[in-house]
């Protein structure tokens, strides 16, 4: 079967880039930012939005898992600020 996942070819460094953009997700909703840190990240402006698309860009053309750790971990922590501000918002 070519579908499964061999679990013994996966690397211990594909497994740490995958890892460590959950755990910062949980560490930024666990430590709960305040209001007034996240509120420009929930909010949209063309200003935010060239910045982030800046950083993803150069996060991006880091090589193998740097540039996956890089990239997921933005999104995760882009994603987490979003929802700690609603969360902290009421």
């Amino acid at each position: 079967m070519g579908t499964t996942i061999e679990l013994k070819k996966i690397k211990f460094s594909t497994l740490i880039s995958l890892l460590i953009p959950v755990i910062l997700f949980w560490v930024v909703l666990i430590v709960r930012i305040p209001y007034p840190v996240t509120f420009p990240l929930a909010i949209y402006s063309f200003g935010l939005f060239a910045i982030i698309l800046l950083l993803y860009y150069l996060s991006l053309r880091l090589r193998d898992n740097v540039g996956v750790l890089a990239g997921l971990g933005l999104t995760m922590l882009f994603f987490a600020s979003a929802l700690s501000y609603k969360w902290t918002s009421g």
